[in-house]
């Protein structure tokens, strides 16, 4: 079979960008400690555009949140085929319908290889506040890990996608001594533990709902430790108090009733351990 002069240059349009295509990223960092955002892109043949400015096909840069969404994006990439789709996401707090980013992504591509397109927008909590998730949208709990999120944007082919949304650290507060130097007495009744929360390296007086778990490490094979056993009538289950005042988690651990040991107290948001503290009763 003869192919025309034109048929052929088509057809050797289309293996030479078949041959050429790679995977293009896109990657979204909300968990810098300085409260700042990182985005950085690979493979974008057409260059990309971040907030306006235009840049070359690979790159990075780090923005201060101070407007909602604190990114817009868009790039073109060569793809071996992909209709595309228009898609937001919200990241939320585990265990919790609160958001904390929000990504939209819209992109387009050819029925095979070809040229392929994204546009879109990243919202951070900072400055403003994102409330929850709208009742049947796609929530994606936060892990502090990167999430590729390909799966979930229907982007086309030869791309890979993904965020690292902002990390939840909890750290003790007196009473208990980070330092595991604090040493109770049984007959003391109660011991206060007061966690506070930072989010992406941040202070943050935005508690979602946090449970307690205990315990006994005294032989080196941590046992845990019944709730029924440390519960007070002034707790509500395992649930911490939130002080809103001093931005701090609350929870009145019995002492009375706690054998002699070493313990370690754990604080979760959904299932996830956030944050610890050992002491020791006597």
């Amino acid at each position: 079979m003869k192919l025309t002069h034109k048929a052929l240059i088509a057809s050797l349009a289309m293996l030479s960008i078949s041959a050429i295509s790679q995977a293009a990223n896109v990657a979204i960092n909300d968990s810098n400690p300085n409260g700042t955002i990182t985005i950085s892109w690979a493979d974008f043949e057409f260059g990309f555009i971040v907030n306006g400015t235009v840049f070359s096909s690979n790159g990075s840069v780090t923005v201060t949140p101070t407007t909602t969404p604190a990114l817009t994006f868009s790039g073109s990439w060569i793809t071996n085929g992909g209709a595309g789709a228009t898609k937001t996401l919200y990241f939320v707090d585990a265990g919790t319908n609160h958001v904390r980013d929000i990504l939209t992504v819209n992109s387009s591509g050819p029925a095979g290889p070809g040229t392929a397109a994204l546009n879109g927008s990243f919202s951070s909590d900072v400055p403003t506040d994102l409330g929850t998730a709208p009742t049947g949208t796609t929530t994606i709990a936060l892990t502090g890990a990167p999430q590729e999120l390909v799966g979930f944007l229907g982007v086309p082919a030869n791309l890979t996608f993904q965020v690292v949304g902002k990390t939840f650290s909890a750290t003790v507060r007196s009473p208990i001594n980070s330092d595991g130097s604090s040493l109770f007495h049984g007959g003391r009744g109660v011991i206060p533990v007061k966690f506070g929360l930072t989010i992406g390296g941040q202070s943050t007086c935005t508690l979602p709902p946090a449970t307690i778990s205990l315990q006994n490490t005294s032989s080196g094979n941590p046992l845990s430790v019944d709730e029924s056993v440390y519960t007070m009538a002034a707790d509500t289950g395992s649930t911490f108090r939130v002080d809103q005042q001093a931005c701090q988690y609350v929870y009145n651990l019995s002492a009375s009733s706690l054998a002699p040991g070493t313990y370690q107290v754990n604080i979760l948001v959904g299932n996830t351990v956030i944050g610890s503290a050992v002491f020791g009763v006597k």
